[in-house]
């Protein structure tokens, strides 16, 4: 009986790398989540470290869905329905705001946080710096690969 590895029957590796994708951007959303859970007297010992920086909530902020964003927009592009690269890029800004949102939501359950627009403001054009980043990345390569062609 022979063997055959044809491409036609998908193995472990390629059932399962969607899930590697989706890995990332789920634990760093739960890194969100974990860290707007802490109380503002938890958080206290962090705004003393940056308080030489004006506005540093909103960069934190920024920061955090940046990367966000950024693995977002990498998971979109890369699950079997394969979007174009500035569909996925729409989607993760989509995607990490409303996470953003609801993270802002959850801000209201904790001691001495609560709901911001600036908050959420912040982690929009977080998400979309990452995003914009990415598909410049993206056109970068595409046009790399094509002179190589």
């Amino acid at each position: 009986m022979q063997h055959s590895d044809s491409n036609d029957t998908p193995g472990l590796g390629t059932r399962l790398w969607p899930i590697l994708y989706a890995v990332p951007p789920l634990a760093w959303a739960g890194v969100i989540f974990w860290l707007s859970s802490r109380t503002a007297e938890q958080l206290a010992g962090t705004s003393q470290t940056t308080s030489w920086l004006p506005w540093a909530s909103y960069f934190v902020h920024g920061g955090l869905y940046f990367i966000l964003g950024g693995l977002t927009a990498r998971l979109l592009y890369r699950i079997k329905a394969r979007l174009p690269w500035l569909a996925a890029a729409q989607g993760a800004v989509f995607i990490a705001t409303l996470y953003g949102l609801s993270d802002e939501y959850h801000q209201t359950f904790v001691d001495g946080r609560d709901f911001s627009l600036l908050d959420l403001l912040a982690d929009f054009l977080g998400a979309s710096f990452a995003t914009a980043a990415w598909v410049v990345w993206q056109r970068a390569w595409s046009g790399l690969w094509a002179r190589r062609a």
